[in-house]
């Protein structure tokens, strides 16, 4: 979003995001920012909304024709571990699920028809801002 002011005004601000089901459902984290911003004298500034190397945004891509996803643990077996109920068909399309906490031993868990059927994997986090993961599922 664009907002202008005069110079030497200082504006505060909040904005959020987070990742949402097809049923407009909470994925994952809320990210936050708030801050205070002061107009400069000319042109233009812009102000980078990052997310924390602390954190980490998840996607998947299904390719397997056998089972869909049927829901996710994120940070498995670990106090933060997190559980979405979502479902995300095997068309081999990426989707975007949401953000979650980035641990050094953070495990992804994947619940395929809920038939037992599953993927557990340990991404390689970059540990960096605006760090993403793409699950593919084969």
């Amino acid at each position: 979003m664009t907002y202008t002011g005069a110079y030497n005004t200082t504006m505060s601000y909040t904005a959020f995001t987070y990742g949402v089901s097809s049923l407009a459902i909470q994925v994952g984290q809320k990210v936050t920012w708030s801050d205070t911003h002061t107009f400069p004298a000319s042109g233009v500034s812009t102000i980078n909304l990052d997310v924390a190397s602390s954190m980490f945004f998840l996607k998947i891509q299904d390719l397997n024709a056998s089972n869909s996803v049927q829901g996710i643990y994120v940070n498995y077996g670990t106090v933060a571990q997190t559980l979405d109920n979502i479902n995300v068909p095997n068309d081999g399309n990426v989707y975007n699920i949401g953000y979650y906490n980035a641990y050094t031993n953070t495990e992804l868990y994947i619940l395929a028809n809920h038939t037992g059927v599953y993927w557990s994997y340990f991404p390689a986090l970059s540990f960096v801002q605006n760090q993403s993961f793409t699950f593919i599922l084969n």
